[in-house]
């Protein structure tokens, strides 16, 4: 008979902590950010500076649950073209935002089914 560790494992709707440096998670981040820079009338494009949590739990698909995203404006302008948000240069003064959201993932789904969901964000103060 096998021990199921809950450590190592997901069990289906119980969230687990997970990297900031999975592919998985970046994949997610990736694509709620895309979300984000379509649905704002911003010239410019924000990108992920820093991240306090993201977890995920298996749910009909596999919900990522990201927490205190700061999102910053960078020097990339929403009309270039096949710009990498993450390596565009940050914009001075720097202001952002931190921005909590999930990202719904169904892969068997055609296209990766995804959808960014109840995105909160609050603007940082920059005193």
């Amino acid at each position: 008979m096998e021990i199921y560790d809950v450590r190592t494992r997901a069990i289906p709707g119980q969230y687990i902590t997970r990297s900031v440096y999975d592919k998985d998670v970046v994949k997610a981040l990736r694509f709620a950010v895309k979300m984000y820079n379509d649905m704002t009338n911003c010239f410019y494009l924000v990108r992920p500076v820093n991240m306090k949590e993201v977890r995920s739990k298996v749910v009909s698909g596999v919900l990522y649950d990201f927490q205190s995203v700061q999102l910053a404006g960078t020097t990339c302008k929403k009309k270039s073209k096949k710009v990498d948000v993450l390596f565009c240069p940050l914009r001075y003064p720097v202001h952002s935002s931190h921005c909590d959201f999930a990202v719904w993932s169904r892969t068997w789904k055609t296209e990766n089914y995804k959808m960014v969901k109840n995105f909160r964000c609050r603007t940082v103060s920059t005193d």
